[in-house]
């Protein structure tokens, strides 16, 4: 998925350079001590660190790698991810262990990847990623062709006859008796 997005960017930005480039961040995201007490951090605080590098042909994330908050590192260059930081809310985590922590941080940065590739595929010109979110978390249980509404947001819904029941292949009706 990262490489067809990547690809479908290419050449897509108003500013050229001649090699390419890349931000390389280091995000510290708090936690609570108590509950995960794994995340050191300071004496009375918990943190891990999102490290990230961002190519700026489609500001797509390349490389992410999670460490603990106490763990220091010397970069040469260092700048800020700002669509990842806007759009990588995680508002609670749903597991409290280390790898529960990242399973739900890398699942974001798909989501955000995911959303980007929307972008790109659609003809809307408007489309900011904040947009995007916004719209699409309004419409998730509508019934409409996804790469339609990418392109006409706000044209009408087609509504489904009432007496039509959408059913899950394999998940067919019970016989009872």
């Amino acid at each position: 998925m990262l490489q067809t997005t990547q690809a479908a960017w290419k050449g897509k930005r108003k500013f050229r350079f001649k090699n390419k480039l890349y931000s390389i961040d280091a995000s510290v995201i708090d936690l609570c001590l108590s509950i995960f007490d794994w995340a050191k951090f300071r004496t009375t605080k918990g943190a891990i660190k999102l490290h990230l590098v961002l190519d700026h042909d489609g500001y797509l994330p390349c490389f992410a790698h999670i460490t603990e908050g106490a763990v220091h590192e010397v970069k040469a260059c260092l700048l800020q991810a700002g669509t990842q930081k806007q759009h990588l809310k995680i508002k609670t985590f749903v597991g409290t262990s280390p790898n529960a922590v990242k399973i739900q941080l890398w699942t974001a940065l798909i989501a955000i990847l995911l959303l980007k590739y929307m972008k790109m595929l659609s003809t809307f010109a408007q489309w900011s990623l904040s947009n995007l979110i916004a719209l699409l978390r309004f419409n998730l249980f509508t019934y409409r062709d996804l790469k339609e509404w990418l392109n006409d947001p706000y044209d009408n819904p087609l509504s489904l006859p009432e007496h039509i029941q959408l059913s899950l292949p394999g998940l067919g009706q019970q016989q009872r008796g």
